[in-house]
């Protein structure tokens, strides 16, 4: 674990498994190393510590890439430092990650994954950067693409708003984990009586972040208007039958008009669920992500 503090004073936990790693040798980075370097950005909520994310991590370890998870402020057991918390278009603190470690690495070819919430502020990333940003390539695994229509889907059927429940359940839980900043920051009562992510977004995410609406949030903050300026090569990946991200919200047209976006979707496999096997003992997207990059 590295502890990086980001320019506004808030810390990010960056958590390291490094190609060697599996093989218990003791060593560090070189600055000159030239092996593929490898930043995950979670989805909401998760951490280093999600099955998904040790998943991903340890098979690109394995085929001898440095990989590091650049964990949301607040998670991963770090204390939130600055009056400032991530978002799903917070892009700041991938940006700052991302030239960091380009800085530290100039040799090593730089490459992110994200998944879920963190698909999407690693889109909208690309498309603010266009080609300015370091990265060699990118993936996007089951990004919502556009909040609004995503919100509007889990509010539907039973099953999306099971869904939409259980979110906002760890969206408190994640509040209550760091309440003093919050309760100070934004209106604890209400985030207390939070029962779908819209009203968490209302009574934490729009003050916090000053956005005068959630739609405001939801519209300023979707990747998909950000995917015509994407100037890397991008793999993304959606599954048609997601449950939360749904495919109202893929924006079809804009990914085919980008030559450096290949868009892949899969009949089935829900919400970052690519598991393969019985045993569930490997991800699907793992093998896809590397082949793309490479």
């Amino acid at each position: 674990r590295q502890l990086y503090t980001v320019r506004d004073g808030g810390t990010i936990a960056l958590d390291w498994l490094l190609a060697f790693d599996l093989e218990d040798a003791d060593e560090i980075i070189s600055k000159d190393s030239s092996t593929p370097l490898l930043v995950v950005v979670p989805g909401l909520t998760s951490d280093s510590d999600a099955a998904y994310a040790k998943h991903l991590v340890h098979s690109m370890a394995r085929k001898g890439w440095n990989v590091v998870v650049s964990n949301h402020r607040g998670l991963g057991g770090v204390s939130i430092t600055s009056d400032c918390l991530y978002n799903g278009g917070w892009t700041e603190d991938v940006r700052e990650v991302i030239n960091y470690l380009h800085r530290k690495y100039p040799k090593a070819p730089m490459f992110c994954v994200g998944t879920s919430i963190g698909a999407n502020i690693l889109v909208k990333y690309l498309g603010e950067e266009g080609e300015s940003t370091p990265l060699a390539g990118a993936a996007s695994i089951c990004s919502p693409w556009d909040l609004v229509v995503c919100d509007r889907f889990i509010s539907r059927k039973l099953v999306q708003r099971f869904y939409d429940k259980a979110l906002a359940f760890g969206l408190k839980g994640y509040a209550k984990l760091h309440q003093p900043v919050l309760a100070r920051l934004a209106n604890w009562e209400g985030i207390k009586k939070s029962r779908s992510i819209r009203e968490f977004d209302h009574h934490a995410t729009c003050i916090v972040a000053k956005y005068e609406t959630v739609d405001t949030y939801y519209r300023r903050c979707s990747s998909a208007s950000f995917v015509g300026n994407v100037s890397v090569p991008l793999l993304c990946i959606s599954a048609l039958d997601d449950p939360l991200c749904t495919r109202e919200a893929i924006p079809w047209d804009e990914c085919r008009a980008n030559k450096n976006i290949v868009l892949a979707t899969t009949q089935n496999g829900g919400h970052l669920a690519f598991f393969q096997g019985l045993t569930a003992g490997k991800l699907w997207y793992g093998d896809r992500t590397k082949s793309e990059n490479v």
